[in-house]
């Protein structure tokens, strides 16, 4: 699957439990806002792992959305039901009717979009009033510190808190920011700046490392959240 290797395919060995229990512990975490017969939007859903747990949270309708066929193609084979369903679509433009949605999910997806403005404006026009938004991204000072473009390159922008908390604003009420997997000041401090490549992939390499962040992806704090590896946003749409 050459063309999603940024995507998160559970049980393959190109992806180590590091990798992947963060993003699978954010849909474990987001099944406590969806209530029963809610229809819920995954955008970016990618090979779509995440959906099981939303339909399981009792979501009478689930759809994924993604840009890339390929993944769509996998997450249809192994995810799709009568509930959870997939079709393509752009960040920018969504072939989904206005209020839509009572919940979107957008995991680790929106620091992919080029245009953040209007890719927030297209979720504000297919969730329904009073809906919520969740979604989540990296936080810049651990991912890319001290650099204004992400050292990740399938990234378009990565924000600080600050900058999370602005742009969501504008477009929703941010009710709550979370921060997952919290560092302790030390380790904080110690994160923000960046070793060579050759000298992260041998740390990430050992199993005290690699065990360390799969242990911890299920903590999610509303303290400190600027010392997090990675924000949860939780928005309402105050639209009239």
């Amino acid at each position: 699957m050459a063309e999603i290797t940024e995507r998160i395919t559970l049980g393959d060995p190109g992806t180590p439990v590091y990798r992947s229990e963060p993003h699978v512990a954010r849909y474990r975490y987001t099944v406590d806002f969806i209530e029963d017969g809610m229809t819920v939007l995954d955008m970016g859903c990618g090979t779509g792992y995440g959906d099981q747990h939303l339909e399981g949270a009792g979501a009478a309708r689930v759809l994924g959305v993604d840009y890339s066929d390929e993944a769509l193609v996998y997450a249809r084979s192994t995810f799709g039901s009568a509930i959870s369903q997939y079709a393509r679509g752009f960040a920018s433009s969504c072939p989904l009717a206005d209020d839509a949605f009572d919940v979107i999910v957008c995991m680790e997806a929106i620091e992919h979009f080029p245009d953040i403005d209007v890719f927030l404006k297209e979720m504000r026009r297919v969730l329904k009033a009073g809906g919520m938004f969740l979604v989540s991204t990296p936080n810049k000072l651990f991912h890319s510190p001290h650099t204004d473009e992400p050292l990740n390159p399938y990234h378009s922008v990565e924000f600080t808190l600050a900058e999370f908390e602005h742009i969501l604003g504008a477009h929703f009420t941010v009710e709550r920011m979370l921060g997952q997997q919290p560092q302790d000041t030390a380790r904080s401090v110690a994160q923000r700046f960046s070793p060579p490549a050759w000298l992260k992939r041998l740390l990430l390499s050992l199993p005290l490392v690699q065990n360390y962040f799969a242990q911890s992806a299920d903590v999610f704090v509303d303290e400190e959240v600027g010392n997090c590896r990675f924000f949860y946003a939780v928005c309402r749409n105050a639209k009239s």
